[in-house]
């Protein structure tokens, strides 16, 4: 499957380019994209799995206070929730608590079974015949736990062949009964189009201009129909390149609207207006 970034990822990266975030900023920027980094890789490694399986990822539920469930893989005999992290160094598993640099961290175990519990109650109502088996994830191979159990439901990196191996053993062909499943949980999901970052800014105060899509560098050379960028070579159209300016707006500041002028502003001055006024044309109403 293509994982898509999630809303909170866009709505960092969007705004990291724009502005200097401070220390702490900074520190949960750079969490989120270790987060959509993991997600990325697990979902590689799933991907590459021969076993019949249903994935949906990123999933929130109106069920209470519902925590985000990064995958929940349907299998032909157990429904398989993974939550995934991508932490790296040192940490230490004492007495239920986890600890980094002598300093005691939030549980990610308290979190997996936030997680299971909402799983638990958005299937209690279903026709549902399958067990959920939750599983913590470390995808970084520089991340080393210390005191880990072996009854713990914790898989790292270098275990997760050996998972699949063992989720694969008891694989068989999926029924119209997963798939019905698989469709009625991802029907339940909450699909989300904005998020808050809790920062505060304002459009006069944000950096302009066009930003390559890989290696975010600013310093784009425009050409009559293409932009160029100088530090990774890449090429992108200048319409692919405005759209994606477009939806960072939208990001940022989705009450408001934007018009052909707004917009080449926005992107550093660096189109026309015909150009600027066709895709906005085009945006969703």
């Amino acid at each position: 499957m293509t994982l898509i970034k999630p809303v909170s990822v866009r709505t960092f990266e969007a705004l990291h380019k724009r502005m200097t975030f401070d220390y702490h900023q900074q520190k949960r920027f750079e969490n989120s994209q270790l987060g959509w980094q993991g997600e990325s890789q697990f979902s590689a490694r799933l991907s590459q799995q021969s076993f019949p399986h249903l994935v949906i990822y990123d999933s929130e539920f109106k069920e209470g206070l519902s925590p985000q469930l990064d995958f929940i893989v349907i299998g032909s005999a157990a429904i398989y929730l993974y939550d995934v992290k991508h932490w790296q160094g040192n940490y230490h598993y004492t007495d239920g608590s986890f600890t980094h640099q002598n300093r005691h961290i939030d549980s990610p175990l308290t979190q997996l079974n936030r997680a299971y519990d909402t799983l638990s109650k958005l299937t209690h109502h279903m026709p549902v015949k399958l067990p959920i088996i939750k599983q913590l994830v470390f995808t970084n191979p520089d991340f080393t736990l210390y005191g880990n159990q072996p009854e713990l439901p914790i898989v790292l990196v270098n275990q997760l062949d050996n998972h699949f191996k063992t989720v694969e053993r008891t694989a068989q062909t999926l029924s119209d009964y997963h798939y019905d499943l698989y469709n009625i949980i991802q029907n339940r999901k909450v699909i989300k189009t904005t998020y808050d970052t809790e920062i505060a800014y304002n459009y006069q105060d944000l950096q302009k201009g066009m930003w390559c899509k890989s290696c975010f560098n600013q310093k784009m050379c425009a050409g009559r129909r293409h932009y160029y960028c100088p530090s990774c070579h890449s090429y992108e159209l200048k319409s692919s390149a405005l759209e994606r300016s477009l939806k960072d707006f939208h990001l940022l500041f989705p009450k408001q609207e934007i018009g052909a002028h707004q917009l080449i502003d926005w992107s550093g001055g660096q189109v026309g207006r015909f150009v600027s006024s066709e895709i906005i044309k085009k945006q969703p109403i």
